[in-house]
């Protein structure tokens, strides 16, 4: 599996194929069981809608088709299934599938331009800034009020307004989110863990989750300081790169979903 999340981030030719012609072209030279899908919707969608036909693809199943699972590997069959399945819920799964998988590519898109700069790039920590903006998407109850706001001596990264239907969220009663965004070319230490927890404490009753998002992970001493947090009932969280992409390939694209599993992981791995 992670091969083939490697491949997919390797590949962004695929992500570009965002137009249906674009598609249809590049389907018939590496899907061509999606290109003939495809084509077969046109011809439906172009006949009198007063004419009877009956599409049965059984027999094109159980005939063999075009692909032959032998010869295949594993690996390219993986690849196939999760494509396939795709394609065949944005034909029949109408505006909501169509929708789903366009926010998956732009925010993909966004994703591998931010891993492109170099470490240490100035510019890096600003798109890491955008990119997390993006990630939070209000149509899972999430708005991106302010970025980079002072207050008196201490600047908060993101602050977010908190309206999401996941019902543990609604439970952890945390009106309002503190992200802070660290791109470091090393580990980030204690310290700014301990900064952070105050920013978290001075917010009061209005915050009750922290997420703290790093491209290079954390020191020995800053996870052990988060979970004698943890224990003391403040719910900070940690989210890397892996993370990330384990986000941009799930399923649904649900970020209170994933932020439900984010902090459920981390109190029992703690």
């Amino acid at each position: 599996m992670d091969s083939i999340k490697t491949n997919y981030l390797k590949e962004p030719k695929v992500l570009e194929a965002t137009t249906f012609g674009l598609f249809l072209s590049y389907a018939r030279s590496y899907l061509p069981e999606i290109a003939w899908l495809l084509e077969i919707r046109l011809i439906l969608e172009t006949i009198d809608k007063r004419s009877k036909l009956k599409l049965d693809l059984k027999e094109w199943i159980f005939e063999g088709g075009p692909t032959n699972v032998i010869e295949d590997s594993i690996n390219t069959l993986g690849q196939k299934a999760k494509t396939y399945t795709k394609a065949f819920n944005a034909i029949l799964g109408g505006n909501e599938t169509f929708n789903l998988e366009y926010d998956r590519v732009q925010l993909t898109q966004k994703w591998l331009e931010l891993k492109e700069l170099g470490k240490g790039d100035n510019e890096k920590g600003i798109k890491l800034e955008e990119f997390v903006a993006n990630l939070f998407h209000h149509k899972f109850g999430f708005s991106v009020l302010k970025k980079n706001l002072l207050v008196e001596t201490q600047e908060l990264d993101i602050i977010l307004k908190n309206t999401s239907y996941n019902n543990f969220l609604k439970s952890l009663n945390s009106p309002f989110i503190l992200v802070e965004c660290k791109n470091w070319i090393t580990t980030v230490g204690v310290s700014e863990a301990r900064v952070f927890e105050s920013k978290y404490r001075e917010a009061g009753n209005k915050v009750n989750l922290g997420i703290f998002i790093t491209l290079n992970g954390i020191s020995k001493p800053f996870k052990t300081h988060l979970n004698n947090l943890i224990r003391d009932g403040i719910n900070l969280v940690v989210i890397d790169e892996q993370e990330i992409e384990r986000f941009l390939y799930s399923e649904k694209l649900d970020v209170g979903l994933w932020l439900e599993e984010v902090v459920s992981n981390q109190f029992i791995l703690k």
